[in-house]
């Protein structure tokens, strides 16, 4: 938290005439870098061998259609259609689907349930009870 910490607070700071996203790269510390830590505690920064020590085939959201954003905690739901999917569903394949997915699918066309627009990005406290975004949404 304190390199994100740092990096807001850089970014906040840089009262440079640039676009933002050249005062996010300019500011972001160079020690902030992807990394994973195995039971040991050992920080590894080779995303490979990260890899190796987590292997992750896929991620279900983003193989059912979610966005990259990952934004969305409870999906809007549709009832399940023959017709969503790419392959042919035998009847049984559509009955399991419709007994395992009582409620209906992920609808990813829409936003999840209670998902409000973002306020704006890159928030900060002004100390007095306030928060200001480094960037609104509007």
């Amino acid at each position: 938290m304190r390199q994100l910490d740092r990096w807001l607070t850089g970014i906040h700071a840089d009262k440079r005439v640039a676009p933002q996203a050249k005062k996010v790269a300019a500011n972001r510390p160079a020690d902030l870098v992807d990394a994973c830590y195995p039971a040991s505690g050992t920080r590894i920064i080779d995303m490979d061998r990260c890899a190796q020590l987590f292997p992750i085939a896929s991620d279900a959201r983003l193989v059912a259609g979610s966005p990259l954003a990952n934004d969305v905690l409870k999906c809007t739901l549709k009832p399940v259609d023959l017709n969503n999917y790419a392959m042919n569903l035998l009847g049984e394949q559509l009955d399991a689907l419709e007994e395992i997915f009582p409620e209906g699918v992920c609808d990813w066309t829409r936003p999840g349930v209670g998902q409000v627009p973002l306020g704006g990005t890159w928030a900060f406290h002004t100390g007095d009870g306030a928060v200001r975004y480094l960037r609104s949404a509007n």
